[in-house]
């Protein structure tokens, strides 16, 4: 298609209309007078449309006209001067009901800056290049898209004065009809120089037993900084468990386990320009089977009990999520078990009588989460007390 031969067409249309629904469109496509053609007879001019649900038509007259406007109108008009079957000018533009195209196309993209510049972007306002009603749009304005939030801004213009960090994000220009139809462009700014939160990056990390699991440090930075992270368990970075020790913007840990269960502080330090520290928590769960913990770190325990008062016989079995406990009297080879349960807590409180005190009692408690099941069995000895 050439669009670049001599004018003859009247008409100079902008590159877009933008039509509403229901809206009445007469064009007409003519020749200017005054611009002779050579043999008059044989000049023709059409209508070619190449509509975007993928239909064409050719209308074989110079006036266009569409009674009421829909959806499946919208698509690309050219008026066409032929003449000996040749294409003597063309010009063309494209309907659309798509209130984002009244948008200022610079108002899409992306757009970058330091911290303590001013900004100055770009407009929030009608494209130059659309035709279209000033009584149809309510109002353009920009938002601040931040953590899920919309804040309005008071000027159509993206302006910051003294840029941070904060304003690093989404800023959209957003066109009201009349008729509460909206179109909307997306310009994302960001925003360079020293550390910042990243508010995308994860802060609680999840792991099993014997994974390998690497922490990435939630905050970003441009500038040359120093990493640092500090481990739970009064645990020392200098453990082979853990690599890189210093520098690096993530910790590694090689086997997973119980000990590695905690929060870890990033701390980040620039070593350039105004200096500036900052640090976050990053937090590790570690999940586990049942696992028997201090100080009855065996399945078989014996342990002496006092007749006529109360005695508390608890369970030493830890995991993570944290177990259901059951508890059943005698010896529990395999589960489920037809017995009727004891307790219902990692605690079993009971009295022995005198039927208790002529033999040893044996009861047994089983810990189950969604990583398995541990049991422990104790062996409850009566000794006399001074009532006796």
């Amino acid at each position: 298609m050439n669009l670049n031969k001599k004018s003859l067409i009247i008409n100079q249309w902008l590159p877009k209309h933008f039509v509403q629904q229901g809206e009445r469109l007469q064009y007409l496509c003519e020749t200017d007078n005054n611009k002779k053609l050579i043999d008059q007879s044989f000049e023709l001019i059409i209508w070619i449309i190449h509509r975007y649900d993928g239909t064409d038509e050719i209308i074989n007259q110079t006036e266009l006209i569409i009674e009421s406007f829909n959806i499946n109108h919208e698509g690309i008009y050219i008026c066409q001067v032929r003449k000996e079957n040749k294409i003597v000018d063309e010009k063309y533009f494209i309907l659309t009901n798509d209130p984002t195209e009244l948008i200022n196309l610079e108002f899409e993209g992306y757009g970058q800056t330091l911290t303590g510049y001013n900004f100055n972007g770009p407009l929030c306002g009608p494209d130059r290049t659309i035709q279209y009603k000033k009584a149809d749009i309510e109002s353009f304005h920009i938002q601040f898209v931040q953590h899920y939030e919309r804040i309005v801004q008071k000027t159509r213009r993206l302006q910051i004065h003294d840029v941070g960090h904060e304003n690093e994000g989404h800023y959209e220009c957003v066109v009201r009809l009349k008729n509460d139809l909206i179109g909307i462009r997306v310009f994302f700014l960001t925003v360079g120089g020293g550390p910042r939160r990243v508010p995308m990056r994860e802060t609680h990390f999840y792991a099993d037993v014997g994974d390998q699991t690497t922490l990435l440090c939630p905050i970003y930075t441009d500038t040359l900084s120093q990493f640092a992270f500090t481990v739970p368990n009064e645990q020392s970075l200098e453990n082979d468990n853990y690599s890189p020790q210093i520098g690096q913007d993530y910790l590694r840990i090689q086997y997973t386990n119980q000990s590695n269960n905690g929060v870890y502080i990033c701390d980040v330090n620039t070593m350039e320009g105004r200096p500036v520290s900052l640090q976050q928590n990053i937090e590790l769960e570690v999940f586990d089977a049942p696992y028997y913990i201090e100080p009855l770190q065996t399945e078989y325990i014996v342990l002496q009990v006092e007749k006529n008062i109360v005695n508390i016989v608890k369970c030493s079995i830890g995991g993570n999520p944290n177990p259901t406990f059951i508890w059943y009297d005698g010896i529990i080879v395999n589960q489920p078990d037809s017995r009727k349960p004891l307790a219902f807590t990692n605690e079993y409180q009971y009295i022995p009588n005198e039927m208790y005190t002529r033999n040893n009692r044996t009861v047994t408690c089983i810990a189950t989460n969604n990583r398995g099941s541990k049991k422990q069995i104790f062996i409850l000895q009566y000794i006399k007390n001074e009532r006796d």
